[in-house]
């Protein structure tokens, strides 16, 4: 008998249709008996329920943080089992037809053997550096420099504790992956094809309320600062390293890869 995956499935439990559709979707690759992990709606909870998570004068919307805190909640139940890694998709998501059960599989064993925290997309990355391994003949996987985007990815239980820490309270959006890797040396991988998208057609649970802080760049360089910091000597070199090889890589940056 087929191992199952060590998933779950970030889902709204009150959308229905958005359910339907992700089991019609894990269906196509023979998950046919998915995980799911009730989202936090923030946006349907109290204002003042929501911004107690997150630090004071964020620049998070409420659907953000409802988003940080889902994935947390995940982290949270990863690390109370003796499981190694875990694969995690939220509920609007599109596989490929390169994307198989063993490929999943051969991906989360590389992930579950790195002993430095570790954060693997199921996608390509303008941000890819160096191929490290080939999961299979079609299938790489590149060191990274940055990502975006929780919709499909892999992480191992260091890097749930490195993540769970530094948003506790809710300071970024969980998504953002280049600070985990500047701020707490969080290993970042991608692949060189997309195996997992996020649908088009389906709406953002997050809402807009994302756009509607003016000063949003300044409250998050601030909420950075406040880590950086914190840094030793070696740490704030160590950054300000990786931040330079972005920079000096930036005019190189593709998907054609």
């Amino acid at each position: 008998m087929r191992r199952l995956l060590y998933h779950t499935i970030i889902s709204d439990k009150d959308n229905t249709e958005r359910r339907n559709l992700v089991l019609a979707e894990c269906k196509k690759i023979g998950i046919m008996s998915p995980h799911f992990t009730d989202a936090i709606m923030a946006t349907r909870m109290p204002d003042e329920e929501v911004y107690a998570q997150a630090i004071p004068n964020t620049f998070l919307s409420k659907g953000e943080i409802g988003c940080a805190l889902s994935h947390k909640k995940v982290y949270e139940e990863f690390l109370n089992t003796d499981q190694k890694s875990i694969l995690i998709f939220e509920d609007d998501i599109i596989f490929s037809k390169e994307c198989t059960l063993e490929a999943l599989e051969s991906l989360m064993e590389y992930v579950k053997q790195k002993s430095e925290p570790t954060v693997l997309v199921l996608q390509k990355s303008r941000w890819h550096n160096k191929k490290v391994w080939n999961a299979d003949t079609n299938i790489s996987v590149y060191s990274s420099r940055n990502q975006f985007c929780t919709h499909a990815y892999i992480l191992n239980r260091s890097a749930a504790e490195v993540i769970l820490s530094m948003q506790t309270p809710v300071r970024f959006e969980i998504d953002a992956f280049k600070f985990y890797y500047w701020l707490a040396d969080v290993e970042l991988y991608c692949l060189n094809q997309d195996l997992v998208e996020q649908s088009m057609e389906i709406e953002s649970g997050i809402g807009d309320g994302r756009f509607d802080a003016d000063n949003r760049t300044e409250l998050k360089n601030k909420a950075y600062k406040e880590l950086y910091k914190k840094l030793p000597l070696t740490g704030k070199i160590n950054l300000q390293i990786k931040r330079l090889s972005k920079a000096l890589h930036k005019p190189f940056e593709t998907l054609e890869y």
